[in-house]
């Protein structure tokens, strides 16, 4: 048999002993991004009325803070991305799915998984 390539790299088929997908790491900036906006919604309006705001005047924008805080939590439960995992010469190779393609991948997982 030819030699396989999958993304960047060439393999020799009898050099792999398994291939599945696994879910990858979650991409934690949106995470960050919710925790933060949820510090600032509670730190915006106690800096406002320490330096002598009307807390009814400044209590919006912490409001608007904390209600913008569940999208970027949803934003990070769906970052999980699909990654290939190649095993070959007891190496563990990782291809994200989307640049391998679905199709390719079902057939290398078919073709290789234990």
């Amino acid at each position: 048999m030819d030699k396989l390539t999958i993304g960047d790299r060439t393999f020799d088929p009898d050099d792999i002993t398994d291939a599945h997908i696994s879910h990858g790491r979650r991409d934690f900036r949106p995470l960050v991004a919710g925790m933060s906006l949820i510090l600032l919604a509670v730190l915006v309006p106690t800096v406002g009325v320490a330096a002598g705001v009307d807390f009814w005047t400044i209590a919006p924008v912490g409001a608007g803070l904390f209600v913008l805080s569940p999208a970027a939590f949803y934003l990070w439960l769906r970052s999980s991305k699909e990654v290939l995992v190649v095993v070959a010469d007891d190496e563990l190779y990782r291809f994200a799915v989307e640049n391998v393609g679905q199709h390719r991948v079902n057939e290398l997982t078919e073709e290789f998984s234990k």
